[in-house]
């Protein structure tokens, strides 16, 4: 949830999912490169791309049902 100056607004799933797989797949890349695993480190690239994925079809969702409210008029 989000306070925004139109209100308050309840944050898309995909967008908090896909921002945390982001935040995991880093920190495993980070982790796989201290350690010299690269098998980690691609791990935590893939996941980082998924989550990224992920966040940018809450994103387009989100935009979606923001034009939709405006041509209703919400």
């Amino acid at each position: 949830m989000t306070a925004t100056t139109a209100g308050v607004h309840i944050d898309n799933q995909d967008r908090r999912e896909g921002a945390w797989k982001e935040t995991v797949g880093s920190a495993k890349q980070s982790v796989g490169t201290l350690l010299g695993d690269k098998d980690l480190q691609q791990q935590g690239r893939d996941q980082s791309a998924e989550g990224q994925a992920q966040s940018s079809i809450g994103a387009a969702t989100e935009w979606v049902q923001g034009a939709a409210d405006r041509v209703r008029g919400t």
